[in-house]
């Protein structure tokens, strides 16, 4: 393969990549607002897609880039419409690291840090040892 020819072939590729992304953005935010039993759905006609596109690779080539970009609007639409759950969860407080307290919030009031935390370690007052 020439230089010229990989070159092509590599800014096809990236083309490709670019527009399913683009498809992927567009379906998650046009699929915020499903329903999350419809996001199963989609995932298993996205799959479809990736083994249609198997298949018609050696028979079309434009009937692989279709499927492609369906791919990319219907996963699309699968994580927009799952999003939700996240959208909808509260994190987990003081439990696995979460914050839901606000006590950092607390603290930063008028660009000032108010009621500044103490150090994780010793106060020097405390450390006189034995």
């Amino acid at each position: 393969m020439t230089r010229d020819a990989a070159g092509t072939l590599l800014g096809q590729t990236m083309g490709l990549v670019a527009v399913t992304a683009g498809l992927f953005a567009v379906g998650a935010y046009v699929g915020r607002n499903l329903a999350y039993q419809w996001g199963w759905l989609l995932f298993i006609a996205a799959f479809a897609c990736l083994i249609g596109m198997n298949v018609a690779t050696q028979r079309s080539e434009g009937l692989t880039v279709t499927l492609l970009f369906g791919f990319g609007l219907l996963i699309g639409l699968a994580v927009g419409s799952n999003a939700q759950l996240l959208r909808k969860r509260r994190s987990a407080g003081g439990l696995a690291g979460g914050r839901s307290d606000g006590a950092v919030h607390r603290r930063l009031r008028g660009r000032r840090l108010c009621d500044a935390p103490r150090p994780l370690g010793r106060s020097p007052a405390s450390s006189s040892g034995p």
